[in-house]
């Protein structure tokens, strides 16, 4: 993120294959403006699920975006609106990626937080144990 300001949000895939994008990804490509020295995947969605970015970044750029709501309820809607109305140069002041290969992942399971299931790419399934 120092040696490429374009990187600015890199978000940990839960999905099995970053070409099969979810809701959350918008479309998906292998994009990268700059230097990178880990594999990435340009995204159009943002997601607050685990990534890395700066602080300045959330200083600067997230937090004034979102006031009062969650970050995902103001922060996607807005760079899906952006992608609709500008195209792939609306990504640019997001920066957001997803880390690995175009086929690569997932690199984190997504816990719902009701009851022990948890997502894995192939559907939800019940922790042992839970309810």
């Amino acid at each position: 993120m120092i040696a490429n300001p374009n990187i600015k949000h890199v978000r940990l895939n839960q999905n099995p294959r970053a070409d099969s994008y979810t809701l959350w990804d918008g479309p998906v490509d292998q994009i990268i403006e700059g230097p990178h020295f880990v594999p990435l995947c340009r995204t159009f969605g943002w997601s607050d699920n685990d990534h890395v970015t700066r602080l300045d970044y959330y200083n600067d750029f997230v937090l004034p975006k979102c006031g009062h709501c969650a970050m995902e309820a103001a922060l996607h809607p807005a760079l899906q609106s952006s992608f609709e109305e500008l195209g792939p140069i609306a990504q640019k002041p997001f920066g957001t990626y997803i880390y690995g290969e175009f086929t690569g992942g997932p690199y984190i399971f997504h816990l719902d937080g009701r009851g022990g299931a948890f997502y894995y790419p192939t559907g939800w399934f019940e922790r042992e144990g839970s309810n």
